[in-house]
């Protein structure tokens, strides 16, 4: 997936308000909307996209954007 794609549709799904846009370096738990059912919505967003499955715990050490990129794997962003 193309990451300026994959930054556009993880902030449509998730449903974000309080920023216009989602980029690498952006503090996920600096969002206004943050709590544990975004963490369970990120879980599945990447599941259903990438057919990674991460651990709450795993993406509980999360910050970043770029950290949840990490974790999906970059063979999978061009």
């Amino acid at each position: 997936m193309e990451k300026e794609r994959f930054f556009q549709s993880l902030h449509e799904f998730l449903d974000i308000k309080s920023i216009p846009a989602l980029e690498e370096a952006t503090n996920i738990r600096g969002i206004e909307e943050f709590d544990s059912m975004m963490i369970l919505t990120i879980i599945a967003f990447v599941d259903d996209n990438f057919g990674v499955v991460l651990s709450a715990d795993r993406l509980n050490t999360m910050k970043t954007v770029g950290d949840l990129m990490a974790m999906i794997g970059s063979e999978h962003f061009s």
